[in-house]
């Protein structure tokens, strides 16, 4: 009887282990993500800055070349990361999230392009400061939720789509009324206020997915690691990017 007790303890006990190695892989994974698009963000300037000295015209259409460019991969390579996620692809998952990674980091270089370093560089630090603590409590929220979140789903996405409304609502405004606008407007700040909100929702959700799978024993291969790594990773960089942006507005 103290044999079966024992037995069922250490069973218990390395099931805990795996669930915590879990984590753990999944996260690495997604800071490697973090890590290729910050790193391109703050790179690529540089060296399109250096072409810009020798030639401007060049520089300047062969980088919004590559902006449009990656763009347009970012689209497919969603789509790309599910498909091959569902299906058990693990080479093709990596390669469709390391990808969209470097897709990402291209276009938050325009964060960077024409900004003042001195500010731009010290801000974003912060904001990555403030993501990492946002992140971290919604993540807390989904683990320590039990059952499901599905109402945060629908409630984030409802708002993303309004969000999505409004940011078009804005363009559309600025390009028929350009003079009646400023740089930052109160719009702007509404659209990026329901947009942050809405991908702290998600992240709650992601978060409560991922426990509520890896619990019931669906998660069993590499891709579907690396595709909770991607989901992951996108709420934390949509944050991030938000949060950026209202920093660098508050200093203007």
């Amino acid at each position: 009887m103290d044999f079966m007790q024992q037995n069922l303890e250490a069973n218990t006990s390395s099931s805990k282990v795996s669930s915590g190695l879990a984590y753990v892989r999944v996260f690495l994974y997604m800071a490697l993500g973090l890590a290729i698009s910050c790193g391109i963000s703050i790179g690529l300037p540089y060296l399109f800055r250096q072409i810009m000295i020798t030639n401007p015209e060049v520089g300047f259409y062969s980088w919004i070349a590559t902006i449009v460019i990656s763009s347009i991969a970012q689209i497919i390579l969603i789509f790309l990361v599910n498909s091959k996620a569902i299906r058990g692809k693990t080479v093709g998952t990596w390669v469709s999230y390391l990808l969209y990674a470097v897709c990402m980091g291209i276009l938050m270089s325009v964060f960077f392009m024409f900004e003042d370093l001195n500010v731009a560089l010290p801000t974003f630090a912060t904001a990555f400061g403030v993501t990492c603590v946002a992140f971290l409590v919604m993540a807390l929220i989904g683990f320590l939720t039990k059952g499901n979140l599905n109402i945060f789903a629908n409630i984030g996405l409802g708002l993303l789509f309004g969000g999505a409304l409004l940011a078009f609502t804005n363009y559309m405004l600025m390009l028929f009324m350009p003079s009646t606008y400023g740089v930052w407007t109160w719009l702007d700040w509404v659209i990026t206020f329901v947009m942050l909100i809405a991908i702290l929702l998600i992240t709650a959700y992601d978060m409560n997915r991922f426990k509520n799978d890896l619990n019931s024993g669906i998660i069993q291969t590499d891709s579907l690691f690396v595709y909770y790594a991607f989901s992951f990773y996108c709420d934390f960089i949509y944050i991030l990017i938000r949060i950026f942006i209202v920093l660098m507005a508050s200093r203007r």
